[in-house]
């Protein structure tokens, strides 16, 4: 527990006049995705005002950005700020997150927050109140990876009809994003992990840590979207992972359960393959060995298209280039 804490029935009562010390900030050059887990509010302009800090930005509930910066004077960051649509950016409060471009490597650590919290005041840990549906700019005490924070507030979302959608994080290292959906990872195999592989994100690695900002989207429970040609083709990439996994799919029909009835390969069809797969079945497994293990990754989706079947039903086809990886080390890319 951190010192504050002990100290909270103290700065209770000698507030306003009592600051709490605030988590130190470690800034590198460039963009960083940061966030206030301590219990009291930070004055931006005198704890990020300093040499090193170029902008501090905050995404408001209300869905505008508010904007500082060390290069302009009061009167006239308010007048850029009008000329802009955004609104001045004057303090951070507890679980909100925020970026801040450096100009240099830079380290905060005397500071104060300016409202302590009161006796017996909880830490700052994410509620459901605290994710709006939509885009949530946020941090948080809870010391959870991203599927953790979610299976911790799956119930409580799901009772006021909302879920967590994505959410992502900027590595500062290596100008990347860290990527997590709970609907990937619930399709199991290597459907989060293909996906992440195939837009150049970084996965999470650990919890996030107490002063780590992080983007959170919120969809409402209930409204139904189509799913993108992406995430149709990591799924169902996966499911072929899956059935290649420890063993060759037993017969015809297993190994062509993903192919559906329009199916076509150099003029043969579904029933076809499989018939054949089966006509000699001990060669044909021995002849497939080489898949078991084989690993499909870095899916592209080259063209998604939409035609109307004779009996007036839509028929969604999608062109897929993707690299297969062998146990043995070797690879094929596949454009199908």
């Amino acid at each position: 527990m951190r010192t504050y804490f002990r100290h909270a029935a103290i700065c209770a009562l000698l507030a306003p006049t009592c600051a709490l010390a605030f988590t130190p900030i470690q800034l590198s050059k460039g963009w960083n995705l940061m966030g206030n887990s301590d219990p009291g509010s930070i004055n931006v302009a005198s704890t990020l005002g300093v040499s090193g800090v170029t902008t501090v930005w905050k995404w408001t509930p209300q869905g505008k950005w508010a904007f500082y910066t060390t290069q302009l004077s009061a009167v006239d960051l308010a007048a850029y700020a009008q000329s802009k649509g955004y609104e001045v950016l004057t303090s951070i409060n507890p679980k909100e997150g925020y970026w801040v471009n450096a100009s240099a490597d830079t380290t905060i650590s005397a500071g104060a927050l300016e409202t302590p919290p009161s006796v017996g005041s909880s830490p700052t840990l994410l509620t459901e109140a605290d994710l709006a549906l939509g885009w949530n700019l946020l941090a948080s005490a809870d010391a959870k990876t991203p599927a953790q924070l979610n299976t911790a507030l799956t119930t409580p979302l799901s009772s006021a009809n909302k879920s967590i959608s994505t959410v992502w994080a900027w590595d500062v290292g290596s100008g990347k994003w860290r990527f997590y959906a709970p609907s990937l990872a619930a399709m199991g195999a290597n459907a989060l992990a293909d996906y992440i592989t195939s837009k150049n994100y970084l996965g999470f690695t650990g919890a996030m840590g107490a002063t780590e900002g992080f983007w959170v989207n919120v969809a409402a429970v209930g409204t139904s979207t189509p799913p993108t040609a992406q995430e149709i083709v990591t799924s169902f990439l996966a499911s072929v992972d899956a059935a290649w996994a420890t063993a060759v799919p037993s017969t015809g029909a297993v190994m062509g359960a993903f192919l559906d009835a329009c199916y076509l390969n150099g003029g043969t069809t579904k029933a076809l393959d499989a018939a054949g797969f089966d006509n000699n079945l001990p060669n044909s497994i021995s002849w497939s060995r080489y898949r078991i293990g084989s690993k499909r990754i870095q899916a592209q989706v080259l063209a998604d298209r939409t035609s109307t079947n004779p009996d007036g039903s839509s028929r969604r086809e999608l062109d897929v280039q993707y690299r297969i990886d062998y146990t043995d080390g070797t690879s094929d890319v596949r454009v199908c």
